[in-house]
C-alpha cells in the first residue's frame, strides 16, 4: 500500500484503517479510521480513559495494535519502535519525560547532539525566552509550564515530520498555551503533520481540521470547525 488520495484530492500521508489498541486482553480504541495529509492538523478529544492516549502510544510502538497502519506508504506495524523517531516521527508525552537530575541544557543536548550549545539556545531562546533563565537549573526544579517549554523545545529539535502530542497545554498558563499554539499553526504551515490529544476543545478547533470526540475508544463525533 502506498499514499492514498483523500476524498478532496489530498494525498495522506499517514492512513489508520480500523486501528484498534490492546493493553493484553483490553481494547482500548475500537475501529478507529482517520487519515493526515501534509501541513494538516487533527484533534482528538475525550474525557480520561476515552483512549486519545492510546492511539499516540500505538502509533509510537508501545503498545500492541490490530488493523492498518501506514506512514509514507510504511506499514508501521512491522517496523520497531526505536526505529519510528528515525521516520521523522516525534512526541511530546504528558508526563513531559525529562531528565530530573539534568540541567535543562543538558536535556535538551541530549536530542540535539551534533549542534553547538550556542546553537541550541538560540534556537530555544527564539521560542521560549522564558527559559533563558533557567538554561543551567535541573529539569526537577522547574514548574509545570517550564518543564512543557523544554519538553515542546525537545521536539522541535529533532524537526519532526509527523508531531504526536499528548495533552500539550496541560497545567500551562494561556500564555503559554497560546505560545505552543502558535507553534503548532507554524508547523502545519510548513508541511508538517500534527495529531493532537487534548481536553481542551477551543485549543483543539483553533488549530484542527478534524476534531475526533473519543468515549469508550470509539469515535462518538467528529467535529469539522
Amino acid at each position: 500500500m502506498g499514499l492514498s488520495w483523500g476524498t478532496q484530492g489530498v494525498i495522506s500521508v499517514l492512513e489508520l484503517t480500523d486501528y484498534e489498541v490492546f493493553y493484553g486482553s483490553f481494547r482500548a480504541v475500537r475501529g478507529l479510521g482517520l487519515s493526515l495529509s501534509e501541513g494538516e492538523a487533527l484533534g482528538l478529544a475525550g474525557r480520561n480513559g476515552a483512549g486519545k492516549t492510546s492511539v499516540l502510544k500505538g502509533l509510537l510502538g508501545l503498545v500492541e495494535v490490530r488493523g492498518q497502519v501506514f506512514y509514507r506508504g510504511r506499514n508501521l506495524r512491522k517496523i520497531p519502535s526505536y526505529k519510528r523517531a528515525d521516520l521523522g516521527i516525534g512526541y511530546f508525552p504528558q508526563e513531559r519525560q525529562l531528565f530530573r537530575g539534568l540541567t535543562v541544557e543538558e536535556n535538551l543536548k541530549l536530542v540535539e547532539d551534533k549542534a553547538g550549545s550556542s546553537e541550541i539556545r538560540d534556537k530555544v531562546f527564539g521560542h521560549f525566552p522564558a527559559l533563558q533563565g533557567h538554561y543551567g537549573q535541573d529539569a526537577g526544579d522547574l514548574s509545570g509550564g517550564e518543564k512543557a517549554m523544554v519538553a515542546m523545545a525537545r521536539l522541535l529539535l529533532t524537526e519532526p515530520e509527523l508531531l504526536l502530542l499528548d495533552e500539550p497545554t496541560e497545567g500551562l498558563m494561556p500564555e503559554v498555551s497560546e505560545k505552543i499554539l502558535e507553534l503548532l499553526q507554524n508547523m502545519t504551515g510548513e508541511g508538517k503533520l500534527v495529531l493532537v490529544a487534548e481536553q481542551k476543545i477551543d485549543f483543539l478547533k483553533s488549530l484542527s481540521s478534524e476534531v475526533y470526540y473519543l468515549e469508550r475508544g470509539r469515535v462518538k463525533e467528529i467535529m469539522t470547525p
